[in-house]
């Protein structure tokens, strides 16, 4: 919250006891954002006001379940974006106002890298679950940045410009390593492939800045999003990858590794992530022709009457 405090819940309690209440940072000013490490779960990074991002390791076996802090990282100015490096438990990635992206070493404490290339504040990082050393970050200069941090020597980036006003919501796809999906102050979410830069299709229907923007676990095409316009939207931008239902139904190959699914095109994508490989274990269980096609719509499709039609097929 604005005064410092990292709230952390035991969803196991339920929600509506008292919460494990931590002092994380240092002093009174706002935490602007809170990640856990998905590698190495006792550990949360949170990116502060006070000019510093603090990583502390939580302990459920200790009595007052108090964090250890591990490390203080110091920047020249605000915090407002952490992300863990889902390929490395101890890279961290920091969004600071003073327009720089930074990769620290949580094991020893050390900045690894400075990114520079946003010209205003940088408010949130996302690193790829499907690429390793690939980085998105979006900033107030209204442009977001994909950058390569493989050995920290070539740090260039690719800037994808399209938005009118200051990039807030990120989002990877989880199936398709070249798709990223943003939200900004104008209003608009935008798909964009990440290789060349190119928008794939822009939505406008919030009334307000979109900050939020995430995808559904087991249905890649689909994506909800939250905004200062009191509303959660969901959307879903199949349409974008039409032949790829065609090619699944007819039961093609649709998967493949990142690096094969980089250099696929929209017409022929492919898809990469962990939900697409337990579609195809269900569709290679299925003991029918409907309960295959049955799978395959409830991945690839939004679910709007597609259950009862998959029953209805069933009972003929």
């Amino acid at each position: 919250n604005s005064q410092g405090t990292v709230f952390i819940y035991d969803m196991e309690d339920g929600i509506d006891k008292h919460p494990v209440d931590h002092q994380i940072a240092s002093s009174t000013t706002a935490v602007y954002r809170v990640v856990w490490n998905e590698k190495d779960p006792a550990l949360i990074a949170c990116a502060c006001a006070d000019h510093c991002a603090y990583v502390s390791r939580i302990s459920k076996s200790s009595n007052s379940g108090a964090p250890q802090r591990m490390r203080s990282l110091q920047h020249p100015k605000p915090v407002f974006g952490c992300d863990w490096n889902p390929f490395d438990a101890n890279c961290l990635a920091t969004a600071c106002q003073d327009g720089g992206v930074y990769i620290w070493d949580v094991s020893n404490g050390r900045a690894q890298a400075h990114l520079s290339g946003h010209s205003a504040k940088v408010f949130n990082v996302l690193w790829s679950k499907l690429m390793p050393h690939t980085l998105l970050s979006g900033s107030d200069d209204k442009t977001i940045r994909v950058w390569n941090v493989r050995d920290y020597k070539d740090l260039r980036s690719l800037e994808l410009k399209g938005h009118t006003d200051k990039v807030r919501g990120l989002l990877w796809s989880n199936e398709i390593p070249w798709i990223a999906v943003t939200g900004s102050w104008d209003a608009t979410i935008r798909v964009w492939d990440t290789r060349n830069g190119r928008i794939l299709s822009t939505v406008k229907d919030h009334n307000a800045d979109v900050y939020g923007v995430s995808n559904h676990p087991s249905r890649p095409f689909m994506i909800a999003t939250t905004s200062r316009d009191s509303t959660v939207r969901l959307w879903t931008i199949e349409n974008d990858f039409a032949h790829l239902k065609v090619k699944a139904l007819l039961l093609k190959p649709i998967i493949g590794d990142a690096n094969t699914a980089l250099q696929s095109s929209c017409r022929d994508v492919l898809l990469a992530g962990s939900a697409s490989q337990t579609l195809m274990g269900n569709v290679d269980k299925a003991k029918s022709l409907v309960e295959k096609y049955a799978s395959i719509f409830d991945f690839l499709s939004t679910p709007a009457g597609t259950e009862e039609l998959w029953r209805l097929a069933k009972l003929t």
